[in-house]
């Protein structure tokens, strides 16, 4: 099978060499415009491939995409990534789930009981779902979705933060004393 020609026209090849000068350009991209550039000076693959320090599939790639989509074919193939899990359907099962009342002996819902009471939706997708309607709630997002009732406004708070602060102030005052000296100052025997 015969290589596609690349002629490269003076804008491609001036916006390719920018590629190539500018200090901040992606890597992936430098690369491919070194390609793009080492196959318009003449060679085939494999001695094209050499002077990258590639393989020869990687430059049939890059050429075969820049002849046919020109200057964006060098830009990155969209990908699919896994198929959500959970829609818009679940959230608002969720949220139905948590005007009922909670199960007896229980005050309010939390996220294991509300995930057994779904029995498909995990605990995890509980509390992402209850987070991200607390956050339109309070103007995450303006207009998102119905404002939630006043039952379920009270947020469980953590007191993660709070702790790792307190331990962070009591941990840079232990380090303190009271006889502090420089680094320089010879240790008192």
């Amino acid at each position: 099978m015969k290589a596609a020609e690349l002629a490269l026209t003076e804008q491609e090849r001036s916006t390719l060499q920018g590629w190539m000068r500018a200090g901040k350009t992606e890597r992936r991209r430098h690369f491919r415009a070194r390609v793009i550039l080492e196959l318009d000076r003449g060679g085939s693959n494999a001695e094209v491939a050499k002077r990258c320090g590639t393989r020869e599939a990687t430059i049939s790639k890059w050429r075969g995409r820049f002849a046919s989509s020109r200057l964006a074919g060098l830009e990155d193939a969209p990908r699919s990534g896994k198929p959500p899990r959970y829609d818009e359907a679940t959230a608002r099962r969720i949220l139905r789930a948590l005007d009922e009342t909670p199960p007896e002996g229980y005050a309010r819902w939390n996220g294991r009981l509300l995930a057994r009471r779904l029995k498909d939706v995990s605990q995890a997708q509980v509390w992402r779902c209850c987070a991200s309607t607390a956050s339109r709630w309070s103007g995450g997002a303006a207009g998102a979705s119905a404002p939630i009732p006043a039952s379920r406004r009270r947020l469980p708070t953590s007191s993660g933060s709070i702790c790792s602060r307190r331990r962070m102030r009591w941990c840079c005052r232990s380090t303190k004393s009271l006889t502090s000296r420089p680094w320089s100052a010879p240790r008192a025997a």
